[in-house]
């Protein structure tokens, strides 16, 4: 399962218990937290300021 954050450019593939995350360069720098990198459970649609979609299954 892949999600996205289209708010900030960050995605997500979730294998198992694994999180494999992709972030743009120096983005935990001076930028505010996504929820991709705090939430269990993700789902599409908006949490806090992030805009969630879910790119693959």
């Amino acid at each position: 399962m892949i999600y996205r954050c289209t708010t900030h450019n960050i995605s997500v593939s979730i294998e198992g218990n694994t999180r494999k995350f992709e972030t743009p360069p120096d983005s935990l720098r001076g930028m505010p937290q996504c929820r991709l990198l705090t939430e269990k459970s993700l789902r599409p649609g908006k949490l806090g300021e992030c805009e969630i979609e879910k790119v693959e299954e």
